[in-house]
């Protein structure tokens, strides 16, 4: 089917309206409007899908209309002329004979289940390592500060002297960047949490702070702040070794399954290479962690350096964030699709697994689905969803498991067009 470009106008005029409309009875309706207005969303996409048609273009380029941001660049795009057979024939020759953003993602998730050794030794550990962080260690290493003598001042010294340390090897590496192994970049990581450990312990100290007491109060509450810097100075540390030692895994598995098995077994390929790439996808860290309390900076971070873990496992003496970066330039569009396939894979099965939770436990369904909403896209701690605790690590393994396809998936395209350019 063909839908020229005004009927196409018409039906996102009803649409918006539509949601208009809906937003109008929030007050009234509450969740249930907003419900409406994320279904009408999905709807646009489903209508996106023959003008993208009609236009030459991969039907996945739809999702994009479920993005507050993107939708705007896709409907402007779709706005352009229908084209004639003959443009609309080279159109789709331009990018038929390359894999599609969610091809990509089903190839990731076919991967990941042929390797169960990282599925369950590996990622599941991982995924319930960070809902055990949430549910309980970070408010145990929180209360460190306060429960010292000397209300944790001398724990913030400490600390700070081990950041100066950090900071002076840095700059020594940086003197000899050309012949520093990517190994031994590895203290560097840390600079980063540890300055706000000590932050955190002398906050602490200083005021004596109930971490979970200030995290019930207003967010213009100072005692808020040791909180929220301590838990951001715990992930970033989990993120750099455990998220590390992941990525390192998905690019090993899709390197693995690529080259068709067969060689050094899988996990001592993980281990042997994870002092390598682990240092590299620690800068890759930082930069999107850094760029995301602006949104838009950490999006076009992680684009850019989508493909590092790959590049520092296949090519050891190559610079892998400019590699990446030069590399990812001509699909980013497509990275960007299989980056938000992954995060949609983890929405839905998430939402799936917390209303079978709600329903087989008579939990308020109101409350729980809204709190556990917001813990699903990492707006508020496990601690306080009214979730039970094995539901929180189920869901969390969940989470793990989308993101490898998505990066698997990601490092598949890459090993694919390097291998067709050196061809």
């Amino acid at each position: 089917m063909r839908l020229g470009r005004v009927p196409y106008w018409l039906l996102m005029v009803v649409l918006t309206g539509a949601q208009v409309w809906a937003l109008s009875g929030i007050d009234a309706y509450g969740a249930g409007a907003l419900g409406m207005v994320a279904a009408l969303q999905v709807v646009k996409a489903l209508g996106a899908i023959p003008r993208l048609k009609d236009l030459g273009r991969p039907a996945d380029d739809a999702m994009l209309a479920v993005i507050p941001l993107a939708s705007i660049g896709l409907f402007l795009q779709l706005r352009e002329p229908t084209p004639s057979k003959s443009e609309r024939r080279a159109a789709i020759l331009a990018w038929r004979n390359q894999p599609t953003a969610s091809q990509h993602f089903v190839d990731g998730v076919k991967t990941l289940l042929r390797y169960p050794v990282v599925m369950f030794g590996l990622a599941l550990p991982a995924g319930m390592g960070a809902a055990a962080i949430d549910l309980y260690v970070t408010d145990a290493v929180l209360a460190i500060p306060a429960n010292m003598e000397d209300g944790g001042l001398l724990l913030s010294e400490v600390l700070l002297g081990i950041t100066g340390f950090l900071i002076l090897y840095f700059i020594l590496q940086i003197g000899k960047r050309k012949t520093a192994s990517r190994a031994s970049w590895w203290p560097t990581a840390f600079i980063v949490p540890m300055g706000l450990a000590a932050v955190v312990s002398y906050l602490g100290g200083a005021k004596d702070v109930d971490f979970m007491a200030a995290l019930a109060r207003s967010a213009g509450n100072d005692q808020l702040m040791p909180y929220l810097l301590g838990t951001q100075a715990l992930w970033l540390a989990y993120a750099v070794v455990v998220g590390g030692l992941l990525a390192t895994a998905w690019a090993v598995v899709a390197a693995d399954s690529h080259e068709g098995g067969g060689g050094e077994p899988v996990m001592a390929r993980i281990s042997r290479r994870f002092r390598d790439v682990g240092p590299v996808n620690a800068a890759v860290i930082h930069a999107v962690t850094l760029g995301m309390l602006i949104l838009v900076p950490g999006i076009i971070y992680a684009l850019q350096y989508a493909f590092v873990p790959v590049v520092a496992l296949m090519k050891p003496d190559a610079e892998a964030l400019r590699t990446s970066a030069d590399d990812s330039r001509p699909i980013r569009r497509r990275l960007f699709k299989i980056l938000f396939l992954g995060f949609l894979a983890d929405i839905l099965l998430g939402l799936g697994v917390l209303l079978l939770i709600v329903l087989s436990m008579d939990l308020p369904m109101g409350t729980t689905l809204g709190m556990g909403f917001g813990w699903l896209v990492r707006q508020i701690p496990a601690g306080i969803t009214g979730l039970p605790a094995w539901g929180i690590m189920v869901i969390s393994v969940i989470a793990t498991w989308a993101w490898g396809a998505a990066r698997i998936g990601i490092a598949k395209a890459w090993l694919v067009r390097n291998e067709a350019a050196t061809a």
